[in-house]
């Protein structure tokens, strides 16, 4: 990534996709070339696609949520579910003209801390072809207090 662009990546993750006794990295990591926050959900199939726009209308970068396997979800369809709710919301980001890309799912199972590391990069690199988030707000500051225009 050469540009100074470095892209906020979310990464939602079902608990079931991590290993056993395995930890998210707290807070917000900064890597080379962007940075993550890392965020466990019950289920992947709770997301909803409104949701993940909003996600991106208050100025994240790229998301990129980390379900179980097809096939071994508790929920039964959950992980399917969650998939079809990620490619609904990125159709919409495309035809906004924000870009697909900003989103993406990936199902997993049994990962650490540098599997997860590894899906925050890979999203990362397709969000930094597209450049910041143009819903991102920009911050004036005015006579010390900020202002967004």
């Amino acid at each position: 990534m050469s540009n100074s662009f470095q892209p906020d990546i979310l990464v939602l993750c079902c608990g079931s996709a991590l290993a056993a006794g395995s930890l998210l990295p707290e807070g917000y990591r900064n890597e080379e070339g962007f940075r993550a926050r890392f965020v466990r959900l019950p289920c992947g199939s709770k997301l909803e696609s409104v949701n993940l726009v909003k996600l991106i209308e208050r100025g994240i970068d790229g998301v990129v949520v980390i379900t179980c396997p097809e096939g071994a979800c508790r929920s039964i369809f959950g992980s399917a579910r969650a998939g079809n709710r990620v490619r609904y919301a990125a159709t919409c980001l495309e035809e906004a003209g924000i870009g697909a890309a900003r989103l993406g799912v990936v199902h997993g199972q049994g990962l650490g801390e540098k599997e997860m590391i590894a899906v925050a990069e890979e999203r990362a690199r397709a969000v930094h072809d597209l450049g910041p988030n143009p819903m991102k707000l920009e911050v004036d500051t005015i006579a010390g207090e900020e202002y967004a225009r």
